[in-house]
């Protein structure tokens, strides 16, 4: 029998009526205005948000797929970065991180045009071995905008290329903006503390909430947003959490606010004695940190190190955070889903947090159904969820571990760690044959790989056997010609603070 729209609404409403969603934050109005959003009509969604909890406040960096989601909620881009304060970002700027002089970038968008089956890097890395002294970076358009603060939305020469952007903007704002929208779309928000988390005793499911203002709340599922503290998946239901401390040594990060100075499109990484050092440029602001290991390097010690190295007087206090890396050993527990930092903590080299959430949504919102959610889509969530979070944690890694840096015990116990047996195999095929294997869900491509493990000086013994194929001459001058043409389209692009003002002006 064939089933209706409107009996299949019915159907999962029967089943999945009521969300309720505990913490506002980035996470929790991400969270709101997703499920309002797509599932419009079907779920009522309630948000109940501590109105003491403090913000951050020290900006926030983004990858690409975040135009996506806002696309999806119907954000126009000009008024969200207005509103946020936004800056356009072209990519990441690692500072001293493969030897202590030198630099390199994480650019978006691709390096080179690829050639038959084999990625660009394989052709780089011949023309290397016959002795060409060109960066990787300079077959990245991404990378000559950025070096020279240059951006546009336009297409761009013959081929219509364009800039491959993502945003750093002020996280909070982001947050009301979304509220806001949220609210519109009919969520519920709730501004309350959580005094009780009821558990089901047959079952050990979350049976009811108990808020001080608005008494007994329930639903059908959870999602704890709830920051650090994991009110729902770490202090009701016992989820136990799997620290990755041994390879990520650092657990503390110092954020302050800088006085506005030029807005570059890029993130800057530096590397630091004990960790590194975070500046996003903002239009009316610079958000600063440094992120560091407690093991390595006192609080004070920090502190100095962090305002010794900023060109403009700080306008805000330093707020020090302390942080675990590693994550829940299950994301969706019974009925209730960790999202955010309540599902785990990942430093933000890779300016991946925000991301993991979108993620997160568009996962939970393609395995609900009109029934209610079964072991096998609960297990596959957790899987999928597992997979991401540790392609992303072995990339982060790869950054400490692959380093030429040894001029602190902190570089040194980086190089010399034992790291995960997956990113051990995956730095020993590349080290001697030049492949990087991907899994299908994994969130950074070889584009990614290649450009952090170049530039921070893992160089390949050998070739793929294809670029025997191609002259040395011929490639050499298809080279050049990539090199010039990418740097010939930047220089024509407007500057990027010039950009923003006629665009977007906060």
């Amino acid at each position: 029998m064939l089933v209706g729209k409107n009996d299949a609404v019915l159907s999962m409403q029967q089943s999945m009526q009521k969300v309720i969603i505990v913490g506002g934050g980035t996470a929790g109005w991400m969270s709101a205005a997703f499920l309002a959003k797509v599932f419009a009509g079907q779920l009522a969604i309630t948000v109940i948000e501590s109105p003491d909890i403090p913000t951050i406040g020290v900006g926030e960096a983004t990858i690409p797929p975040i135009q996506l989601f806002n696309q999806l909620l119907g954000v126009d881009e000009k008024s969200f970065m207005s509103a946020c304060h936004a800056t356009f970002k072209l990519g990441i700027q690692f500072e001293g991180w493969g030897n202590r002089s030198e630099q390199y970038m994480h650019a978006f968008g691709p390096c080179g045009e690829q050639m038959g089956m084999l990625p660009f890097y394989h052709y780089w890395l011949k023309a290397r071995q016959h002795g060409s002294e060109a960066s990787f970076n300079q077959f990245s358009l991404n990378y000559h905008a950025a070096s020279q603060a240059h951006f546009s939305h336009e297409p761009l020469g013959n081929h219509q290329q364009r800039l491959i952007y993502a945003y750093h903007f002020d996280a909070g704002a982001y947050a009301r903006l979304l509220k806001d929208k949220a609210i519109t779309m009919g969520v519920t928000y709730l501004s309350d503390h959580i005094a009780q988390v009821s558990l089901d005793t047959q079952s050990g499911e979350i049976a009811a909430l108990h808020s001080r203002e608005h008494g007994k709340l329930t639903a059908d599922l959870y999602l704890d947003c709830s920051g650090q503290r994991a009110l729902l998946i770490g202090e009701a239901l016992k989820v136990p959490y799997e620290s990755w401390q041994h390879w990520l040594p650092c657990d503390r990060a110092l954020a302050v606010q800088l006085a506005e100075q030029s807005a570059l499109p890029y993130t800057r990484a530096i590397a630091q004695t004990a960790g590194w050092q975070w500046k996003i440029p903002l239009q009316h602001r610079v958000g600063a940190g440094l992120v560091y290991s407690s093991a390595h390097q006192n609080d004070d010690a920090a502190l100095k190190t962090l305002l010794a190295n900023n060109q403009t007087p700080a306008v805000s206090e330093p707020k020090l955070i302390r942080f675990t890396p590693g994550r829940r050993t299950n994301s969706w527990v019974k009925n209730c889903i960790a999202l955010g930092l309540s599902g785990g903590f990942l430093e933000p080299l890779e300016s991946t947090s925000l991301h993991m959430v979108q993620s997160a949504l568009i996962r939970l919102a393609t395995l609900l159904s009109n029934t209610k959610p079964s072991k096998n889509q609960i297990e596959q969530y957790n899987r999928l969820t597992q997979i991401e979070a540790e392609d992303v944690r072995d990339f982060i890694i790869a950054h400490y571990h692959v380093t030429a840096n040894s001029h602190s015990a902190f570089w040194q116990d980086c190089q010399t760690m034992h790291i995960p047996h997956t990113l051990q195999e995956r730095l020993e095929l590349f080290r001697v044959s030049a492949y990087l294997p991907r899994h299908t869900q994994a969130l950074f491509d070889d584009n990614a790989w290649s450009q952090v493990l170049l530039g921070q000086g893992l160089i390949p013994t050998a070739q793929n056997l294809q670029t025997d194929k191609v002259p040395n001459e011929k490639l050499q001058l298809w080279l050049t010609q990539l090199q010039q043409k990418n740097n010939h389209l930047a220089t024509t692009l407007p500057q990027h603070e010039a950009y923003i003002k006629n665009y977007c002006q906060a």
